[in-house]
This record gives structure tokens, sequence and C-alpha cells, in this order.
């Protein structure tokens, strides 16, 4: 098998999809599958290739900027097409292809490869663009989508749910992270039941329990007595910081020796100005690697 597996740079190859494909690629790599991640939107000045551990990268620089005269939806689509054009210089084994996506891009991209290629495409549902939007607040979608008079803030969530649709009709199979998600994609975006698969996330890293908690404590300025609460993650609305803020102050009320440690990026000035009354009890570690601890 030839399977290419396809990135792009932005925030959620950061966190959840760098992990699952970091984690998919770890496990493949000792498979006799051939394995190709490519990095599309790259901050590479041009096309370049790699080979780490068995596995091969391809990177493509995203559009040079100029004086735009098309809208955003035909750009992405000259884009795709391009890429795939492009693509087809890098594969030379086509026996047993299949794409592998990661993001909900451009339903040209899918036709693209399905025009060129002999191939099977995939995708895996991380996220949705209405859930980014109303916070997957899904009676809301439903409402939304059977509004007769929709304003202009409905309307355009529902062409973008429906470019959604469009994209995951025309693949192959498609994979999501719960039974919660499959239902959606059933009922909502029409799937046929049997071109979905549910495979749940996974880590292969193992808790170190090596660690003594009172060095680490020490490494770190904890007070031995204070409790620690933990938040990994992008500080954003739709990751419930605010819940979070709520419940850490109802936590202070009952245990006032307890802290919270945020570890990750993203709207520090607005979280920030919304805990100034209990912010010494907050640390902000911003982005770690693994290795730190």
């Amino acid at each position: 098998m030839n399977l290419y597996i396809f990135n792009e740079t932005r925030r959620g190859a950061i966190y959840g999809v760098g992990t699952y494909i970091r984690e998919l690629t770890t496990v493949l790599k000792r498979s006799n599958i051939n394995v190709c991640v490519v990095n599309l939107l790259s901050d590479r000045p041009y096309i370049q290739v790699e080979q780490i551990e068995g596995v091969r990268y391809l990177y493509y620089p995203s559009p040079i900027p100029e004086q735009r005269t098309k809208s955003d939806q035909e750009e992405r689509d000259l884009y795709h097409r391009n890429v795939v054009y492009l693509l087809q210089l890098h594969i030379h084994d086509k026996e047993k292809l299949i794409f592998h996506l990661n993001f909900s891009q451009s339903s040209v991209l899918v036709e693209e490869l399905k025009n060129i290629f002999d191939c099977r495409v995939v995708s895996v549902v991380h996220f949705s663009n209405w859930g980014s939007t109303i916070f997957d607040n899904l009676p809301r979608l439903r409402n939304i989508l059977q509004a007769e008079q929709p304003d202009d803030f409905e309307i355009n969530l529902s062409d973008s749910f429906e470019e959604e649709k469009t994209f995951y009709s025309l693949l192959d199979h498609c994979i999501c992270l719960s039974n919660y998600m499959q239902e959606i994609l059933h009922k909502d975006y029409g799937l046929d039941i049997t071109k979905i698969s549910v495979i749940p996330n996974g880590l292969c890293d193992v808790v170190d329990i090596t660690k003594n908690s009172k060095i680490l404590r020490k490494k770190w300025n904890i007070s031995p007595r204070e409790k620690i609460i933990l938040f990994a993650g992008r500080m954003d609305e739709i990751k419930g910081m605010t819940y979070l803020i709520q419940a850490f102050r109802h936590v202070l009320i009952s245990y006032p020796q307890s802290r919270l440690v945020i570890a990750g990026t993203g709207n520090f000035d607005k979280y920030i100005q919304a805990l100034q009354d209990i912010c010494t009890k907050i640390t902000y570690t911003g982005l770690l690697e693994k290795n730190i601890i």
C-alpha cells in the first residue's frame, strides 16, 4: 500500500491533528506500508522532499501573495488543482494508492485526486467548521438549516455546512472519532453508515511514574500543599475556557490552596483580564515540548 497523509499548516496541525498524524506515522513506519506526509500551505520557499525514519515528507508552499482577482474559494480550488498536478511528479509507485485527508479541504481536491489517480480517498473528521462557529451546538445547527428566512450569519453557516457535506459525499470512506460524530455524519450529512468507521484517538505515550513529585514541585516552584489542576490545550472559547474559569472559582472556595496550570497557546489577553482577581492562583506555561517535565 502507498499511503499519502495530507496535513496543513494551521492551528490544528500543532494540536490535535498534528498529534494524530504523528501517532499514525509512528505506528505505520513499522509496517510494510509506504507512508508519505504531504504538507500543504507550508512555509517552505519551494517544494521540498525529506526522508525521516522511513517516512517521506513533501512540502508544498503557500501561494505567493499578489493582487487577488479571485474569491477565497476560487483561490483554494486553484491551489489544490496545482498541488495534485505537481503531486504526479512525486508519485512513482501507484499500486494500492490511498490518500488520507485530515481537513475538510475543497471538494476540488478530492475530485482532482480521483481524476488523476486510480486511488481511494479517505478522510478523518477531526472537527467541523460549523462546530467551531457555534461551539458544537447541534440543535442550533439543525434549526439554522431549517430556517425559512435565515439572516446573513445563518446563510454563511449553511453554505459552510453544505461545502463540508459535498466534501464528505465524495470520499470512499470516512473515519470519525466517536459514535456521536458517526450519528451526525449519517443523519445530518446523509452519509451511508457503511462508509463510516469509528476509531477513537489514542496515544502511544506512557506515563513516567519514576519522576519524584517532590522534585517536580521544587523544579516548577509549586508549594507542597497546593492542589494542581492542569489544563492542556488551546486557550480558546470552543475549548471551554469560560466554564474552566467558572469551575476554578468554585474550587478556590472549598480548596483555597489550589493552582490552575494552563499549558498551551491562545488568546492570553482575553482570559488574563477575566482572571485578574485570581491571577496569583494561575500559571501560564505557554506551549510545552513533550520532553520538558
